[in-house]
């Protein structure tokens, strides 16, 4: 009897005590859309946004930067994502709502985008240690027309409203003249990329077209037909390229990061590689100051005195 109270005390002692754990160590409630929401943060802290200006279609731009967010990935120890709009004003806007971290700005857009935000230039491509190309005027190397006053009544092709070499160099000359673009041409047309403006000028659908010299001579090097088809009448004096800028939050050291891998890029085999695929030999430090002739030109074509 003695044995079996023993056990029976035992045993209600025992029921207490767990009964007593379960009270005071209850399982704490685990959100799981929490957790989902902290780890999509700290997912996207290694994420960058690279927004690139539409200066040529989708495919071509894929084509040229693809090895260069490749060459940043490695670089940064992030992901890289390339971002692209239709047009210009798209990635500016973009820029505005910090829906990218930096962007690689056309001139024109740059120049634009600048008017209403205190930017941080990364660094500036370059072309033989310099930030500079050229807006061409082109038209078929078996046209008649020889130089720009012959283009007057005819179809021709800008690239988008705010690039400097495939919009704001033509209208300049024209606003020069005392003349606007619609009482000039015929009829005009914005291709969406400086690529798409030659091609409508090899396929006779534009008579002529402005364009970049950067990237027709890339695309000279790349096909036999630009090269034997495409003819250069009018040459701008040197614009500059537009710049890679940074959003003005990004951190300090992030930043001068980036900065250091764009200014070594053309160190390094694989960074060379990408270089060429754009068509520039490297970046260069730069400022707002490099583009102070670029917006005197640009408040011209729109226009506006200058002093």
């Amino acid at each position: 009897m003695c044995k079996k109270a023993i056990y029976l005390l035992s045993s209600f002692l025992l029921i207490i005590f767990v009964a007593g754990c379960g009270e005071k160590e209850k399982p704490s409630k685990i959100s799981i859309r929490r957790k989902i929401t902290n780890a999509a943060k700290n997912e996207m802290a290694d994420h960058l946004l690279f927004g690139v200006s539409a200066s040529e279609s989708p495919q071509g731009i894929y084509r040229k930067y693809n090895s260069m967010v490749s060459y940043l990935e490695h670089k940064t120890e992030r992901q890289v994502k390339l971002v692209q709009r239709r047009t210009y004003s798209e990635l500016n806007e973009l820029f505005k709502e910090k829906k990218v971290d930096f962007a690689w700005f056309a001139a024109g857009a740059y120049v634009s985008i600048s008017k209403d935000l205190n930017t941080d230039i990364l660094a500036l491509p370059s072309k033989g240690g310099k930030p500079n190309y050229y807006s061409y005027i082109i038209v078929r190397s078996d046209s008649p027309v020889s130089k720009f006053d012959e283009l007057s009544g005819k179809p021709f092709a800008f690239v988008d409203p705010l690039s400097c070499s495939g919009y704001y160099y033509p209208a300049y000359v024209l606003s020069e003249k005392g003349l606007g673009s619609n009482r000039f041409f015929s009829r005009t047309v914005f291709s969406g990329g400086h690529d798409r403006s030659v091609g409508l000028v090899l396929n006779k659908e534009v008579d002529g077209a402005s364009v970049s010299s950067i990237i027709l001579h890339k695309m000279q090097e790349n096909s036999h037909d630009v090269e034997r088809f495409a003819k250069v009448i009018q040459a701008s004096d040197s614009l500059t390229m537009g710049p890679i800028v940074a959003q003005k939050g990004m951190s300090v050291d992030l930043k001068e990061r980036l900065k250091e891998i764009l200014l070594n890029m053309h160190l390094q085999e694989d960074g060379k590689a990408a270089l060429r695929n754009i068509g520039i030999d490297g970046f260069i430090p730069g400022s707002d100051l490099d583009y102070t002739a670029t917006r005197k030109m640009v408040k011209i074509a729109e226009g506006i005195p200058t002093r």
